[in-house]
């Protein structure tokens, strides 16, 4: 770039040379430095247009996409990947193939027509010598406008376009987590205040799962906590709180979508057998599907699901109802729920509490044979 500066501005100090020999220097000079101006734009214009860089297409990697991958926001990654307005690009496409074929095709008649422009420009530079300077300026500074206006374009403007996509990515980032902060703050205060009993009037569970749909993911780990938490402490002495925790996690249900976390369906089908009037067909599909997503208690324990999916088994079981002994298939379905239960001695106690103790009566099941049968 500093040796095309260097250039022009040794055309600049010839023309200003040549216009000293002239009877009218201000003239010539003038008319010289408008011709000399005008070329050194149209070159620089045109090379501007052939160094127009390209947006990459979908599925190419550039610097922006690769810098707003080190974006940690999953939006802010997605707007890094939008394919920016290419109209300027299809305009530099169509014109400089344009130039180029009309270039080609007229290839021979451009001697004539640099010299019937170069006589008719020198006239008005009024000296024997003016047709020659004109056929140089004509040549001289487009050649050097190209060369300006093209390398310009691919060594700053390619650059400063990138920055600016970068600085729009950066910014809408810092802007979704501002507003994720604030999400996250209202979620926090909505579950505390619908959890306190004096506030649970004024907020209904819609507008909770709704607050709860907005936070991320860490500070739905700290909603499912607290709401376990009085789950756990509630589930018998405060049945009218505990119940205040169902929303909840059916709420953080929605949420996950690809349904990774078992014990979302745990806490809400606990929560559906326990409450005054209790759901148990619901509580009973929701502990399945806690089961189906926990996978092979070997690996990750949480045989409680059993335990509890199986006192739901029993509590509906029409023949238990008139103390009578379950059909087969009904058996069945409690013993095996039984047996993994059993597996986890802290449940030990409790399947030898009512409803379990009746129904094991009932049906002439022992705990020992329970546990002995592999």
């Amino acid at each position: 770039m500093t040796a095309l500066g260097v250039i022009i501005a040794l055309g600049v100090v010839t023309i200003f040379a040549f216009s000293l020999t002239a009877s009218n220097p201000a003239v010539v000079g003038g008319v010289a430095y408008l011709l000399a101006g005008a070329c050194l734009l149209i070159g620089a214009l045109a090379g501007f247009l052939f160094g127009i860089p390209r947006a990459n297409s979908p599925g190419e990697d550039d610097s922006i996409n690769d810098r707003a991958a080190e974006v940690p926001n999953n939006d802010a990654k997605r707007q890094g990947r939008y394919r920016p307005n290419t109209n300027l690009e299809q305009i530099s496409d169509w014109l400089t193939k344009i130039l180029v074929g009309v270039g080609l095709t007229q290839i021979r008649q451009l001697p004539s027509a640099l010299d019937s422009a170069a006589a008719y420009i020198g006239t008005a530079l009024g000296t024997s010598g003016g047709k020659a300077l004109s056929v140089g300026i004509l040549v001289y500074f487009p050649t050097a406008g190209f060369l300006f206006g093209f390398l310009w374009t691919r060594l700053f403007l390619g650059a400063a376009l990138a920055r600016a996509d970068l600085d729009a990515v950066l910014a809408a980032a810092a802007q979704k987590q501002d507003e994720q902060q604030q999400n996250d703050a209202a979620a926090l205060a909505i579950v505390q205040q619908y959890l306190a009993p004096q506030a649970q009037a004024r907020i209904s569970p819609t507008a909770v799962k709704e607050s709860i749909r907005k936070a991320s993911p860490p500070v739905k780990v700290q909603i499912f906590y607290q709401a376990q938490k009085l789950r756990r402490e509630n589930w018998e002495s405060n049945k009218a709180v505990m119940e205040r925790t169902i929303p909840i996690f059916e709420a953080l249900i929605e949420s996950d979508v690809e349904q990774q976390f078992h014990q979302n369906f745990g806490q809400l089908g606990f929560a559906l057998k326990d409450k005054r009037t209790a759901d148990l067909p619901k509580a009973e599909e929701i502990l399945t599907k806690a089961i189906e997503i926990r996978g092979d208690w070997r690996r990750s324990g949480w045989v409680i699901y059993e335990a509890n999916r199986a006192e739901c088994r029993i509590l509906r079981d029409t023949n238990f109802n008139q103390s009578k002994p379950s059909t087969q298939e009904a058996r069945t379905q409690i013993v095996s729920d039984l047996q993994i239960a059993l597996k986890e001695p802290f449940n030990r106690p409790w399947l030898a509490s009512q409803p379990f103790s009746k129904w094991l009566s009932l049906n002439q099941v022992s705990i020992e044979a329970l546990m002995n049968d592999e």
